[in-house]
């Protein structure tokens, strides 16, 4: 019998590029275990290791060119990735549309490893 894991994978990279469509610049993460910039890696593993804790701070400049952060929180229902943030017109814009976007799906699985 197979066993399946909830996959925060799909949420995360569709956040990511939610909040570049609204021009917001990626720039770090720390999962609390470990930082990592979205420079030095690939998206890939910048996506996992968004993922690597339940919680990480995402680190994003603005189209005014300030550095804002974005606590997300793993192990919520889809839509709910974003715990706080740094208020700003854009944060704000994406918060809504990733929200819209995946509230009341159902949560992403895989196969457990």
């Amino acid at each position: 019998m197979s066993k399946y894991i909830n996959d925060w994978k799909p949420e995360t990279t569709s956040l990511l590029a939610t909040l570049e469509k609204h021009g917001l610049v990626i720039v770090s993460v720390d999962n609390g275990e470990y930082a990592t910039k979205m420079a030095d890696t690939t998206r890939d593993k910048f996506v996992e290791d968004c993922m690597a804790c339940d919680e990480a701070w995402l680190s994003v400049i603005a189209p005014d060119g300030k550095r804002k952060t974005i606590f997300l929180v793993y192990g919520n229902n889809p839509g709910e990735l974003i715990c706080d943030y740094t208020c700003c017109p854009e944060i704000d814009a994406a918060c809504d549309e990733h929200f819209n976007e995946w509230d009341g799906r159902n949560q992403p699985q895989k196969k457990a490893a």
